[in-house]
């Protein structure tokens, strides 16, 4: 099944040198057109569900992209945003100065890091992917069809589209930016050490393809081109 990754809109808190974590911060002016890019980006595709976090900056950017579909996004609480404690709130700077030994680990090890009365790397990947694998299986139970464990690799449209492979069962997900980053590494099989590896910009686009076998596809990682992006 083919899956649209997306990070919610931007928010009223600026770009990523504030640790947001589950603090409710709503989506900017700037965020809801964002949202808008991206819902007409994914006009033509063929959508069975939009599924997303509880908190309001993916629920909105999924209400944006659900609409053209006439679907009703589905709250799912393992792609809610990384329970990061301590820090929630605090600027990148702040959280350095007051906590330096732990930042350079986040920094380096990311992988053995955990957030001071909060979550894990691991924990959110190992939610994350199992909150997908449910949604995945529940939209292919509803359409009566066996996940496409045969048959060839399909592959995008070759000028870049976004509806093939045609006729095979779409949903799409919004959720936040570490989310995003620990789904992709997953669908690749790389580990988390290389978290950092990977970036996600505001109302980004990653397109997988979950098959029944393991041997998922990664097809789009920070797809930003439905935004002017200087």
């Amino acid at each position: 099944m083919l899956v649209y990754v997306l990070r919610h809109a931007d928010t009223v808190l600026g770009h990523d040198d504030v640790f947001r974590g589950r603090a409710d911060v709503p989506l900017s002016q700037a965020g809801h057109a964002q949202a808008e890019a991206l819902a007409r980006r994914l006009s033509s595709v063929p959508l069975r569900a939009m599924f997303c976090g509880p908190l309001s900056r993916a629920r909105s950017t999924a209400e944006a992209v659900a609409a053209p579909h006439g679907l009703e996004p589905i709250v799912e609480h393992g792609f809610d945003d990384i329970h990061i404690g301590d820090w929630e709130g605090l600027t990148l700077s702040e959280v350095a100065t007051r906590w330096p030994d732990q930042w350079e680990k986040w920094r380096t090890a990311p992988e053995s890091f955990v957030f001071p009365g909060g979550e894990d790397l691991s924990a959110v990947r190992a939610r994350a992917w199992a909150a997908l694998e449910r949604a995945v299986h529940a939209i292919e139970a509803e359409a009566g069809r066996d996940s496409p464990a045969s048959g060839a690799h399909a592959h995008p449209h070759p000028e870049g589209g976004l509806t093939r492979p045609y006729g095979r069962p779409a949903i799409a997900v919004v959720t936040h930016r570490a989310v995003a980053k620990l789904l992709v590494l997953e669908a690749l099989g790389a580990p988390t050490s290389s978290f950092w590896r990977i970036y996600q910009n505001p109302c980004a686009l990653n397109m997988l393809e979950l098959r029944s076998d393991g041997n998922h596809t990664v097809y789009k990682v920070n797809d930003t081109s439905h935004l002017n992006m200087e």
